[in-house]
């Protein structure tokens, strides 16, 4: 943001940064949401929190999970047809919250009658919203995410190699590569290891550099060799 207000007004200015404020601002949407009905209620019983069935995890019949998300009621439909309650006439209303309780019972016993792979079958390319949730070894080999090249196999300097994940977004004409191996197999720059090299390369006198080191405005970092 301040280098496309310097475009305009021709001038530096300081950047305050927080975690605290980061972390604020990634919530403005749950922020947002307490304002409205659906999150205006206590801890695990809105929409989005776990309260609602229809958008929450549930065990399979192998001991592992699948995840639903279906909020709009044509995904709720493709998933009630999934799992063959679409028929049930006792069934509750998606938003009959009092209901709630009955239709999570409901649910969580259709889950465990099969496996998390025979959900996946079953809702492969339906917009049910219902996916498989992954342990992190799984992720690796999961089609969607290696069609995708989510992840970058790198090479480490044991004999194992290491998963990473991608760049994103991924850009069409310059996209983002893995460093060479070469790169990967020195020891990774320390803090300030490089400040003068970089405000060199920028352009900044050595004089001006040595003045701001001593004022510590910047610190150039020199290793200390372990014994």
């Amino acid at each position: 943001l301040a280098l496309f207000e310097r475009v305009t007004s021709n001038q530096g200015q300081v950047i305050d940064c927080a975690m605290v404020d980061g972390a604020a601002y990634l919530a403005t949407f749950a922020f947002n949401l307490l304002n409205s009905p659906m999150w205006d209620k206590q801890r695990g019983s809105n929409v989005l929190d776990g309260g609602a069935p229809f958008y929450d995890t549930y065990r399979t019949q192998d001991n592992l999970y699948v995840a639903v998300a279906c909020l709009e009621p044509h995904f709720y439909q493709a998933m009630l047809r999934g799992v063959g309650l679409d028929k049930d006439k006792d069934l509750p209303g998606q938003m009959e919250q009092n209901r709630w309780p009955e239709l999570r019972s409901k649910l969580e016993a259709v889950f465990l009658s099969k496996t998390r792979q025979q959900w996946c079958e079953v809702f492969d390319g339906t917009d049910a919203c219902v996916t498989p949730v992954l342990e992190r070894r799984e992720v690796a080999t999961h089609p969607h995410t290696k069609s995708r090249g989510v992840l970058m196999d790198l090479p480490a300097k044991t004999q194992r190699n290491f998963l990473e994940p991608s760049p994103a977004p991924k850009l069409s004409r310059t996209p983002a590569s893995p460093p060479p191996a070469s790169a990967l197999a020195s020891s990774k720059p320390y803090p300030g290891q490089h400040t003068e090299e970089v405000l060199l390369q920028f352009g900044v006198p050595q004089q001006e550099i040595n003045r701001l080191l001593a004022a510590k405005v910047v610190k150039q970092a020199r290793r200390k060799a372990k014994m």
